[in-house]
């Protein structure tokens, strides 16, 4: 009562504090992130190991099993659990609730690290967390040229894009490549070679292969020798030696190149090749900026693209957004129309001015402690923030009827 009492003997107090929450709204306005969906907690970690020509069999007893033991015992592990099939393994590792994922992480990777009884022919393995990320929109390339060009386009987005600032980009309808090694019959038999004799030479020549350890204990990390070849050049110039023991170039017997794998499925539009690129963004980026820059960007790049190449833009999911806020707007200012012409017909104006005001001086102050609770604006807190519209409406006609009456009374009888 105190605190009304102050108001109505210093009006130049409240109208003070009215100026402060509406600055303090606008500037939370500027700061609050706009994403989709709530954020949610995801406490994964998981491992990822590729064995190749291994059956599942073997995968399951050399490399998973080991993996589940050693990770049980981490701390903050509430489940270990594992998929297995030829030449893949995936192990799981569920965290309670309240448990930091990023040093779970760290866990994780050092008791990886320090098994010592997996088979040396594994890639490295993969160790990651899960991360929550938003669609912000995809993108959709069509040509009538070959595959090989959109590739190229799609692998120049994907780099464009990510240096931007954009977090994360998937494809649909990126082939899966090869390495095709194509050598004549005849030429094998002139140099003293088989098939088999070829193919096990290129896989010496052309692997990732442990290289010791480095330090000791807890220290000790796994050291890997990359000569893994990965581009048709560097398959070209690998040396081979021939049945008499001169050495010859790759290149010089065979035909190596890139081709998509054979029977692999492909995207098509119409007949015409095409990959889909989705974009997503991570939690500290607001999804209408990272929309606005990925259509600045399509813009800019659509004059430049070969002819009969086309970018369309589908699963606009920001747009969702878009039309929640223009939704409340809408209804936010339908709202002021009609308590203003309530409010004159059945008080006067200068009371019907300020219960105006207050609707929207309201929302601007929840806002703010909503920013200072770490709140975002997402589909969620948007229906919320609609079903307390006309709340807001109503309180705020109330308190207006009941301040005009007010205005009446003495001071002295007020609170």
């Amino acid at each position: 009562m105190k605190l009304i009492r102050t108001f109505v003997e210093h009006r130049l107090a409240a109208n003070l504090g009215m100026v402060l929450m509406i600055l303090a709204g606008v500037w939370a306005i500027t700061q609050i992130t706009v994403r989709l969906n709530p954020v949610q907690p995801m406490p994964w970690v998981h491992t990822d190991i590729v064995w190749r020509g291994a059956s599942a069999e073997d995968v399951e007893k050399l490399v998973t099993a080991p993996l589940e033991q050693q990770l049980k015992n981490v701390p903050d592990v509430k489940t270990v659990r594992s998929s297995t099939r030829d030449t893949f393994t995936q192990v799981r590792v569920e965290l309670e609730r309240d448990a930091d994922v990023q040093e779970a992480l760290d866990r994780v990777k050092q008791r990886v690290a320090q098994l010592r009884s997996l088979p040396t022919e594994i890639e490295p393995p993969v160790i990651y967390s899960l991360r929550q990320r938003d669609l912000v929109a995809a993108v959709l390339i069509t040509g009538t040229g070959s595959i090989d060009e959109l590739i190229a386009l799609a692998r120049e987005m994907e780099n464009d894009l990510l240096t931007g600032g954009v977090d994360q980009v998937e494809f649909t309808g990126l082939p899966v490549q090869e390495i095709a090694i194509q050598v004549d019959t005849r030429t094998l038999f002139e140099l003293g070679l088989t098939f088999e004799e070829l193919g096990a030479r290129l896989s010496m020549l052309s692997m990732d292969a442990p290289a010791g350890t480095a330090g000791r204990g807890q220290l000790a990390r796994q050291l890997r020798s990359l000569d893994q070849r990965r581009a048709s050049a560097e398959f070209e110039d690998l040396p081979i030696t021939t049945a008499d023991g001169s050495l010859v170039r790759l290149g010089d017997i065979a035909r190596v190149e890139r081709r998509p794998l054979v029977d692999h499925p492909q995207l098509s539009v119409g007949g015409a090749p095409a990959i889909a690129l989705f974009v997503r963004r991570d939690l500290e980026t607001d999804s209408l900026t990272a929309a606005r820059s990925l259509n600045a960007y399509l813009d800019a790049l659509r004059p430049t693209l070969p002819e009969g190449v086309n970018l369309t833009l589908f699963l606009e999911a920001w747009q969702f957004i878009r039309d929640e806020l223009s939704l409340i707007a809408w209804n936010g200012i339908t709202g002021l129309v009609l308590v203003i012409g309530a409010l004159t017909v059945f008080l006067r104006m200068l009371p019907a001015f300020w219960v105006t005001v207050g609707i929207p001086v309201t929302f601007l102050a929840a806002l703010l402690g909503f920013y200072y609770l770490g709140g975002t604006i997402n589909a969620i807190s948007l229906v919320g923030l609609v079903m307390a519209l006309g709340i807001v409406v109503d309180e705020a006609m109330v308190v207006g009827e009941a301040v005009d009456y007010n205005q009446i009374r003495p001071p002295e009888t007020i609170g």
